[in-house]
């Protein structure tokens, strides 16, 4: 029998070997005299600092200035006047546009990319000195597409792509990203978290298709949905949760517990908004999905009651919710260890349906177990801890 036919591989499709390319950009920064641009696409932003330090150890006997761009810039050379140093270094690397740009917005939008045009001529005379733009890929992208002229004039881009390995590492670690921890974040470690995911997903995105892991790309795109609706940023969430919906439908058996996570995902979404009406079909298609697909006790299914529970408490429909918190909490109770912060979860729940209803003597148990459980299992200042204590105060206060 014949072989079957192979595609041959091009080595015009290899990713570029990154220490060929640090070693062309050592040359280049050794070799230049006067003003020259450059451009090096690297991700993820964490392991940007560690490649800065490579180069610059490379370029021993030279002198190198960073320049970070906080958020908010409009104008790169008034960053520059400020920042530079008398004398000039020998080379200029800055870094952090991605905190003044964003990737869901249109780039020429943006006045940091409009000014890079409209500044390019006084960048040249301000800095006779090599300048090197560390940048993710969606603002090489943006600038591409917003400030031509300025980028015309460059003298090399150097891209450092990630491995099969470390996007298989970044796409796992950002799925262990919960919404409270995003919101415990600080601003700039949220922007640089968010920056990740879209450089991941373009990365995904642009390999060839039959490399292309959908399962893959519908995570990632669920968890950038993920950290927009945790900031109250809903329409950037709402159109990456139903295509994340659309590509798990497409690529997984009908009835797959990942289904019904972008189906309860989009009901919530719908819920923050008021969208009630659109929520509860969601919510009730993604619990039947896990009642027939997980386990009876399944932390998922106890979810899924206690989101729809919530769902009908901001309606006011609070016998359908009763019914529901109760058994999200004789699910949690059952599976988890005692103590589990999901149970203390399920208590304050519980307890605030009490609260609506006037039925304190209920209610007061309930807060007061529930607050004990998280004091001891997350600590005092836990986003989850202070709230459930800012329940119990409102309800010692009535």
């Amino acid at each position: 029998m014949a072989n079957a036919a192979r595609v041959e591989a091009s080595p015009f499709d290899l990713p570029p070997d990154p220490e060929e390319q640090k070693q062309l950009l050592t040359n280049a920064l050794r070799m230049v005299e006067g003003f020259a641009l450059y451009f090096v696409v690297s991700e993820p932003s964490r392991v940007r600092p560690q490649l800065m330090d490579e180069i610059e150890a490379r370029l021993a006997g030279k002198t190198v200035q960073r320049v970070a761009v906080p958020k908010g810039t409009p104008n790169l050379l008034h960053l520059l006047e400020e920042q530079l140093t008398d004398p000039l270094s020998d080379v200029v690397f800055v870094y952090g546009l991605e905190n003044s740009i964003s990737g869901s917005a249109e780039p020429r939008s943006h006045p940091l990319l409009l000014n890079l045009n409209a500044t390019r001529n006084n960048l040249f005379a301000l800095l006779p000195r090599p300048l090197v733009l560390w940048v993710p890929a969606f603002v090489m992208t943006a600038i591409l597409q917003a400030a031509p002229d300025f980028i015309s004039v460059r003298s090399g881009v150097y891209t450092f792509t990630l491995t099969p390995e470390e996007r298989r590492e970044m796409t796992e670690a950002f799925l262990t990203i919960g919404q409270s921890r995003i919101l415990g974040m600080a601003q700039t470690e949220r922007d640089a978290r968010i920056a990740e995911m879209k450089h991941l997903l373009s990365e995904i995105r642009a390999l060839p298709e039959d490399e292309r892991n959908p399962v893959d790309e519908a995570s990632v795109l669920n968890q950038l949905a993920l950290a927009h609706h945790s900031l109250g940023e809903y329409a950037e969430a709402e159109p990456l949760y139903k295509q994340a919906l659309e590509m798990r439908q497409a690529a997984l058996p009908e009835g797959h517990p990942d289904i019904a996570a972008s189906l309860n995902n989009l009901a919530a979404l719908y819920k923050s908004q008021g969208r009630y009406e659109e929520a509860e079909p969601l919510y009730k298609q993604a619990l039947e999905i896990d009642q027939k697909s997980l386990p009876p006790n399944h932390p998922n299914l106890a979810i899924d009651f206690n989101n729809l529970a919530e769902l009908y408490r901001s309606q006011g429909r609070y016998e359908e919710a009763e019914p529901l918190y109760k058994q999200a909490l004789e699910m949690r109770q059952a599976a988890l260890p005692e103590g589990h912060s999901d149970i203390a979860i399920s208590l304050n729940n519980l307890a605030a349906l009490y609260d609506s209803q006037g039925r304190y003597e209920e209610a007061e148990p309930l807060y007061k177990q529930a607050l004990e459980i998280l004091i001891r299992s997350l600590g005092e200042n836990h986003p989850n801890t202070r709230i459930v204590a800012q329940n119990w105060h409102l309800f010692r206060s009535k």
